[in-house]
């Protein structure tokens, strides 16, 4: 293994989304901001989140995109639910529950 696969190895395994503000529970019209701490090198990542029987990437249905973070600028009860980081060879880590109220 060279020191280049330990270390994306290490970035990948790692990874958690972080969330702004730091907490699980927002109420309604909050933004919530999301960022994949040391996944902004790897090709292909993005923040994901699990809508029904799918998965589906910030900028896409959902968020936007602004440089290495997701930002849904007015969060509502439909938002709660599962985020992870994920990299273009779909190996995602550490998913969170986000609750909205």
């Amino acid at each position: 293994m060279q020191l280049q696969d330990i270390y994306y190895a290490q970035k990948t395994y790692a990874a958690f989304p972080q969330v702004f503000p730091s907490r699980l529970q927002h109420f309604e019209y909050e933004s919530i901001s999301f960022k994949c701490e040391g996944f902004e090198e790897l090709p292909g990542w993005g923040v994901m989140r699990k809508i029904p029987n799918e998965k589906s990437t910030c900028g896409t249905n959902w968020g936007l995109l602004q440089g290495p973070s997701c930002i849904i600028r007015d969060v509502y009860v439909e938002d709660s639910g599962e985020y992870w980081c994920e990299t273009g060879d779909e190996q995602k880590r550490n998913i969170i529950n986000i609750t909205c109220y």
